[in-house]
């Protein structure tokens, strides 16, 4: 029983580790995915706030441009001096292209901006490039006084505070989504480093459990190698048990052959020679009950007694009693016991007239850690008696029955009966 719990013991805690390295895969898998996540994230708050930053570099420019044009033509209309042409119109060329660019960067989907937001901020740009491209050409066309009363009437200061306003408001947006980026990368680096260190812990916990797999798997290596061994150790003693078991028969029919030679030779010696062969058959049938089934530590009784009581008239012979195992160590005292009882019925008792009956019962039962068997053997149909037939106090046969009850701390008591005897054989097994 021992020997199956270990490789059932083994397999359980093979599949408890195969468990952990399943949960603790799933747990590395987690966190590679949430470390993924967080530099994903990094990634694109970076990318975010660079773009930001470049819409309101644009926005930036679009206003530098207009004010520096706006100043180039303020200076040409109330002087009319060349000078100021050149300051004029290298910023004016670059209102267009930087406005381009910014609806470039608001073109893409990562700003909080739309192209839609850039349409009223569009509108008034041109109104003020018109205005300012109007008053140039009417200063260069002499009509000087038309212009200053346009630069005069305030529709171009007007068109610049709502552009100021709206380059405000749309860099705000920026500003805000720029910050919000900055804000989400910040998290990301504050959940980084505690992911790592819960990714190292779960590594190293990975590669305990690895290791404790590993011990495990070669332990049960050396295990399996230990039961092969063992399987062929108990196979290799079984198979002498048995050729030890043929031979020890073969030694009993030698010597009973022996022993009927010797009789026959020495006529005078005919009932001794027939009594120790019967002995030494019961001794014969004994050890083939308690050694012919293999290798067992513990025969069961009546199979014992089945076997003992094979020469005999089983039709006359019943057997009663609980199912009940005794340790090889009983089974020749009780053969010997059982042999000698039977023979003297055969000669003496129940079974030497057609009338008699002889039954064989025994119960169990437990006394502290041990087990008490008794066992009874009933003759009946033998009309009263004062003393069996041919038993005697000092007789072999009762001397012998004596110390084989004492072989295994037992008691044996005769008592005679109306039409028969009884005797009683108690004994305690393990």
């Amino acid at each position: 029983m021992a020997a199956g719990a270990a490789p059932a013991n083994d397999t359980i805690r093979a599949r408890g580790g195969s468990g952990l390295l399943v949960g603790l895969t799933a747990v590395l898998a987690l966190l590679a995915a949430l470390v993924g996540y967080t530099t994903l994230a990094q990634r694109d708050a970076r990318r975010h706030a660079s773009e930001n930053g470049d819409a309101l570099i644009a926005l930036n420019l679009v206003e530098t441009d207009l004010l520096n044009a706006e100043t180039g033509q303020r200076g040409y209309v109330l002087t009319a001096q060349d000078s100021y042409l050149g300051p004029f119109r290298a910023a004016r060329g670059r209102i267009d292209p930087d406005m381009a660019e910014v609806e470039r960067q608001f073109s893409s989907s990562s700003l909080t901006g739309s192209p839609q937001a850039l349409i009223p901020l569009r509108a008034l740009v041109a109104r003020k490039v018109g205005e300012l491209d109007r008053t140039i050409a009417l200063v260069g066309a002499g009509h000087r006084a038309e212009a200053l009363a346009v630069v005069g009437g305030g529709e171009g200061r007007r068109v610049m505070d709502a552009i100021r306003t709206q380059i405000a408001v749309l860099a705000a947006n920026e500003k805000a989504s720029r910050d919000a980026g900055i804000a989400r990368a910040e998290r990301a680096e504050n959940m980084l480093l505690p992911l790592e260190m819960v990714l190292c812990l779960a590594m190293l916990a990975l590669v305990f459990a690895a290791l404790r797999t590993e011990r495990r798997r070669a332990q049960a290596t050396v295990l399996a190698g230990q039961a092969a061994a063992l399987r062929d150790a108990n196979d290799r003693a079984e198979l002498l048990l048995r050729e030890l078991n043929h031979r020890v028969k073969n030694v009993f029919a030698v010597i009973m052959s022996l022993v009927g030679l010797s009789s026959r030779r020495h006529p005078e010696g005919q009932a001794l020679g027939d009594d120790l062969r019967a002995r030494i058959h019961a001794l014969a049938l004994a050890h083939s009950a308690s050694l012919g089934e293999g290798n067992v530590d513990a025969v069961p009784l009546r199979s014992v007694l089945e076997r003992c009581l094979e020469p005999y008239d089983l039709d006359r012979l019943a057997l009663a009693g609980p199912e009940v195992v005794l340790p090889v160590r009983a089974i020749t005292p009780i053969g010997l016991v059982v042999h000698e009882l039977a023979t003297n019925a055969v000669k003496h008792g129940a079974l030497n007239g057609d009338s008699g009956r002889v039954r064989l019962e025994w119960d169990v039962t437990q006394v502290s850690q041990s087990r008490k068997i008794a066992l009874r053997w009933i003759e009946s149909g033998m009309g009263a008696l004062s003393q069996h037939p041919g038993e005697n106090a000092g007789g072999f046969g009762t001397t012998m029955m004596t110390l084989a009850s004492r072989q295994l701390g037992g008691t044996m008591t005769r008592s005679w009966q109306p039409d028969g005897i009884a005797v009683e054989f108690e004994f305690k097994v393990d």
